[in-house]
């Protein structure tokens, strides 16, 4: 896979190292969700109490977005290189 980026500093960085860590994330993955507040009437619960589009103890499908696929570093500090100073 290949994934293009670019880097735009907001001060002037010349000669100065940056760490880089990135994540390659996948959208809307069907997948099921449950709950234990299904029958709850709390009006902060909005769709996921009861009688909410999510108000069931078991929901399927359950569409989810942003979820890590690959992450491209060494930690989670970045790695340095990858960017030139």
């Amino acid at each position: 896979m290949k994934v293009d980026f670019s880097v735009k500093s907001a001060l002037n960085l010349t000669g100065t190292a940056v760490n880089v860590f990135a994540v390659i994330t996948e959208d809307k993955i069907s997948t099921y969700q449950t709950s234990n507040v299904y029958a709850s009437t709390d009006p902060d619960l909005g769709k996921w109490g009861a009688n909410g589009i999510y108000g069931s103890n078991f929901i399927y499908p359950f569409e989810i977005s942003d979820v890590a696929r690959y992450a491209y570093g060494t930690t989670f500090n970045g790695t340095g290189g990858l960017v030139p100073a």
